[in-house]
């Protein structure tokens, strides 16, 4: 009699446990896109579809735009770039050099960077680096 019951009761836990794995099994989310790679030798971060590389040149920054990998024309895009380094603040706007956006200035290490965008569709968007 012990023996059927510990049978039953084993047969109902596994049941009760195929049932829970098999409800919770579309709550686990869907990684369709994967992670977004670096191109251009810069550092990338990403907003929704938009990703954001940013390529940091001696006396220059050069900013490329990618939706799911493919480039995006800058053209319409506005933007500014705001350094934070050595205690001092700079912000410089950001121009249109197809196919990127470009800053003239020079990123030292330790340097925290906020990019901000706007897209031709009055779209707003920030991304956070630092060197």
């Amino acid at each position: 009699m012990r023996l059927t019951l510990l049978k039953k009761t084993g047969s109902i836990l596994s049941m009760t446990m195929v049932v829970a794995m098999v409800t919770l099994l579309p709550a686990t989310p869907a990684f369709s896109h994967g992670e977004a790679k670096a191109q251009h030798g810069g550092q990338i971060q990403s907003r929704h579809d938009l990703a954001v590389e940013l390529v940091r040149h001696s006396e220059s920054i050069e900013l490329h735009l990618t939706d799911h990998g493919d480039a995006i024309d800058p053209t319409g895009w506005q933007g500014k770039i705001t350094v934070l380094a050595a205690g001092q603040k700079q912000d410089i706007p950001l121009v249109v050099t197809a196919p990127t956006l470009s800053a003239g200035l020079s990123l030292p290490d330790g340097a925290k960077v906020v990019v901000s965008l706007t897209n031709p569709q009055q779209q707003r968007f920030s991304f956070r680096y630092s060197f």
